[in-house]
């Protein structure tokens, strides 16, 4: 993800053991976007919707978070508009190539 997602007092923040997550309310809305189609007139059922990619994303973004932790560097989630990212610092490519692959293979 190119940038860095802004703080707002709305963000949404906790842990996830050692690694703090914020979550941006664009995040919401953005997932309600993306399910808006086959559940706007169910809200029961959008909620749940909006609660599954919020895991979905969630999930990825711990796979590159927790690699990068494996190797000793900091690391926080943030998710933001369509999706999130994992902070991370860069020391070699190997490592980043892994922590890039950690974080579909979090999700399967």
């Amino acid at each position: 993800m190119i940038g860095r997602i802004s703080e707002t007092p709305y963000d949404l923040r906790f842990r996830v053991g050692p690694i703090p997550v914020r979550v941006h309310p664009i995040f919401w809305l953005t997932g309600i976007f993306i399910v808006w189609g086959p559940y706007q007139d169910d809200p029961p059922m959008l909620m749940m919707a909006v609660a599954a990619v919020f895991i979905s994303v969630l999930v990825h973004e711990l796979g590159h978070a927790t690699m990068t932790r494996l190797y000793g560097w900091p690391s926080e989630i943030v998710l933001g508009f369509f999706g999130g990212y994992a902070t991370t610092a860069r020391t070699s490519t190997g490592r980043n190539l892994v922590v890039l692959f950690a974080g579909p293979v979090a999700g399967s």
